[in-house]
């Protein structure tokens, strides 16, 4: 599976990632058999290339870190929070399938019996 679909739009896995590759390109250049400044000089080049090097890493955790706070704020504004973890906004979760839970409001009915479905259990008149 290619990075761009396991991490979707995961900032903080982006960066964890940037990370490793980094690290791996330290170790790598360290290692360097035209001597370790040459494997660095190189990394310098790349990190240039890149807008700021090896700051993107910083980037994403902090994106990541945007997109938490968003998450946690999404289901009080227009979404539900599945029993799986998941927030959606439809009348099914689109990960595990189940249903939106339904809010069981009671309304008094003309006859004055206090209700919870669609109909009146006394009377059977339609809730208004």
């Amino acid at each position: 599976m290619e990075d761009s679909v396991a991490y979707g739009y995961n900032a903080g896995m982006m960066a964890g990632r940037m990370t490793t590759a980094s690290a791996t390109a330290m170790e790598t250049a360290a290692g360097n058999t035209a001597g370790a400044m040459t494997g660095f000089m190189g990394m310098s080049m790349v990190g240039g290339a890149m807008g700021g090097g090896f700051n993107v890493a910083q980037q994403l955790y902090h994106m990541g870190q945007q997109q938490q706070q968003q998450q946690q704020v999404a289901p009080a504004i227009d979404g539900w929070k599945c029993a799986c973890g998941t927030i959606s906004s439809g009348k099914f979760c689109p990960e595990c399938g189940q249903p939106k839970p339904v809010e069981n409001v009671a309304w008094t009915c003309s006859c004055g019996t206090v209700n919870t479905g669609k109909f009146c259990q006394n009377c059977g008149n339609k809730k208004q």
